[in-house]
Formats: structure tokens, sequence, C-alpha cells
């Protein structure tokens, strides 16, 4: 059977893996150094410690200056673009323009005639369409 024990040694505790086992009728015990407790966690802090930054994460004035000079790179093309072609290019987010509505009238108009009532033949629909013999074979 195994199990972690942890052993104080001049006032540190360390962790060792222990395994019980018999040889005739004695009980015997094995001991692994596993390490000191928080070991790891004490590692991990100090390399978090080591590597923490102090000053801020984002140069935002190097952001700032890459974004000034995208817009004027933008601007110049735009420019030249105008100059070659003859084109003016719109702005990147056109503001809607607001449009008055229109009035939409839903009434049948008078040229048109009315639709046939159900069951009713409409005046077009009377003659039989005529059938071609040769295309039936």
């Amino acid at each position: 059977m195994s199990y972690i024990v942890v052993k104080t040694i001049n006032g540190r505790a360390y962790r060792y893996l222990q395994t019980s086992y018999r040889v005739g009728k004695k009980v015997k015990t094995k001991s692994v150094y596993l390490g000191p407790v928080g070991g790891v966690l004490r590692r991990i802090s100090t390399f978090i410690k080591a590597n923490r930054t102090r000053g801020p994460i984002f140069d935002e004035e190097a952001m700032l200056r890459d974004v000034k000079a995208a817009d004027a790179k933008y601007a110049a093309m735009k420019e030249r673009f105008t100059k070659e072609v003859g084109l003016k290019v719109g702005p990147a987010n056109p503001v809607p323009v607001e449009k008055p509505a229109t009035s939409i009238s839903y009434a049948p108009s008078v040229s048109s005639p009315a639709p046939a009532q159900q069951g009713e033949q409409s005046p077009s629909n009377t003659e039989a369409p005529e059938t071609n013999s040769d295309s039936l074979s």
C-alpha cells in the first residue's frame, strides 16, 4: 500500500511517498522523496514575480502612431485615385440619409379587370388551349 507522508526536518516540511510491504512476518517501509511541501507553488510564484511587468501592457502611443500612419496612407491613396481616375471615394461609414416616406396605394386600379370569383371563369380563360397532336406522340 502506498501513501504520502509529510516529514518535518529542520523546520521545513518535505513530502515522501511511502510504500509498505511484508517480508515474512515483518512489515517494511520504502520511502521515496517527492520534494518540499509547496515547492511547485513556490517555483510558480517566483516565476510569476520574475516575469511580472510593471509598465502598461500595451504601448498606446505606438498604437496611436500606427493608426495615424494608416489613416494618412489611406488618404494619400484616395487622393491619388481621384487624380488618376477622376472618381471620388466616399466615406468608409456613410451616414444614412433619411428619405421621406412614400405613400403606396393598395386599392385596385380602374384599368385592370376585377378578379374572377371562385367557380367562375375569367373571360381570357374561356377558350380551350390548342393541343398539337404531333407533340403528344
